[in-house]
């Protein structure tokens, strides 16, 4: 099957792409796959419909769907009692979810550290097998800020998940945020071997590695991120660039100051995060990075033909 660019492909002919085609169709589109972030804990800003629709709607071509639980859909109010299959349909987006690599971590967030409720946001067995059978076609394996989940976990985490998926889902994954211990890829503080790691994750199973996008974290510059891109494109992966750390709230010019910086990286796919107001960045910030990342032809094209 010929794999078009993501760019430029039809909701039929991306929702029948496998992980490897997925792959294939990101890495044609040349840095130009704008992802946008949700959380389900909060229901949407605008009153009806979901942040999901909403990210859509201002040009996105994948959707992360954070703090989902796979056990109890009524503790999923943000996707306004929809399953992750009927947020694809109505979205016409790429659509993952964010699965944390421990069920032992700790958060300052009361939920966070709620057993119960942390186990259906965990990569389990049983977790990956439900995302996949809602027809998710890409699993986000990491730790949230706060949840003190380390690199070797997350590692750990990749394996176990791709032992589940094979080859039906990307799996994402890499040391993006939570860097107070043990600092992200990129930080001059770090005390490991990034490239390393940066081996250590793909070898267990990721297809993208993540990186802090410059500026949104003390010491990132863009030389470090793009010489850790660099490193991966040539370990067979590719590479993602996340503005979050709360930015994703900030003011428009320093977004598309942050937007151009990451484009300046060489990453593959752009993701803005969802700390913006109420589990969504700040909606004017996602169209001016769509803008930034595609261009107006790309951003209105996917924003005027979700439906075709």
């Amino acid at each position: 099957m010929e794999v078009k660019r993501l760019i430029d492909a039809s909701f039929d002919e991306i929702q029948t792409y496998q992980a490897n085609e997925l792959k294939e169709a990101i890495r044609k589109s040349e840095g130009r796959v704008f992802c946008g972030q949700t959380n389900t804990l909060a229901p949407s800003i605008i009153g009806c419909g979901t942040h999901a629709e909403l990210l859509s709607a201002l040009g996105t071509d994948m959707i992360m769907i954070n703090a989902y639980n796979a056990k109890d859909d009524m503790l999923n109010p943000g996707l306004d009692h929809l399953q992750l299959d009927q947020i694809q349909t109505l979205t016409r987006n790429v659509i993952g979810v964010f699965l944390e690599a421990s069920s032992t971590a700790k958060s300052f967030h009361p939920l966070f550290s709620d057993p119960e409720f942390m186990a259906g946001r965990t990569a389990t067995h049983e977790n990956i097998l439900h995302c996949l059978n809602k027809k998710v076609q890409f699993i986000f394996v990491g730790g949230n800020p706060g949840m003190e989940i380390p690199l070797k976990e997350v590692i750990e985490g990749v394996r176990k998940v791709k032992k589940f998926v094979g080859g039906q889902c990307l799996i994402i994954a890499g040391k993006w945020e939570e860097g107070v211990d043990e600092k992200v890829f990129g930080d001059p503080m770090a005390d490991y071997d990034e490239k390393e790691m940066i081996d250590s994750l793909i070898d267990a199973g990721a297809d993208v590695v993540v990186f802090a996008a410059p500026g949104s974290r003390p010491g990132l510059t863009v030389d470090a991120i793009r010489n850790l891109v660099t490193h991966t494109h040539q370990s067979g992966a590719l590479a993602m660039c996340l503005l979050d750390s709360s930015l994703e709230g900030t003011d428009l010019e320093t977004t598309r100051r942050i937007a151009l910086m990451m484009k300046e990286t060489g990453a593959d796919i752009h993701t803005i995060g969802d700390s913006g107001y109420n589990g969504i960045a700040v909606p004017e910030n996602v169209l001016a990075m769509s803008l930034i990342i595609k261009g107006r032809k790309y951003t209105y094209k996917k924003m005027a033909m979700r439906n075709r």
